[in-house]
């Protein structure tokens, strides 16, 4: 990921610029869907803003454990396209999110709720 930025807020606007290997260079936004302190962010976007065609939803989910903190995330796809796109396309999307999947949840599970809510 080159670049990211947002409000944690039900309903703003994400944007970001992903670094997907040859491919142009380019930004994208999408709208939170769920916001949930501590818990739960996910936020779903489309491009050209046609849904019908295709989207993204990335979503990302903390949960206390005896073992401490785990995270889990993914991403969903749907859209009329979906059927259309060569398998590659998703291969090479989910490898760019997964690194920055991965960095996050170092930083996630290396963290407890009261770290994050401390002043």
């Amino acid at each position: 990921m080159v670049s990211i930025s947002w409000e944690a807020r039900l309903g703003s606007m994400v944007r970001y610029r992903p670094n997907l290997e040859g491919a142009r260079r380019r930004g994208y936004s999408a709208q939170i869907v769920r916001c949930e302190a501590y818990r739960e962010l996910a936020w779903r976007g489309a491009p050209f803003h046609l849904p019908a065609l295709a989207w993204g939803e990335h979503w990302f989910c903390v949960e206390a454990s005896a073992e401490g903190t785990v995270f889990e995330h993914g991403e969903y796809f749907g859209g009329l396209l979906l059927i259309a796109l060569p398998k590659a396309f998703f291969t090479r999307i989910a490898a760019e999110y997964e690194a920055f999947n991965l960095a996050l949840k170092a930083r996630a599970e290396s963290t407890t709720v009261e770290t994050l809510a401390a002043p």
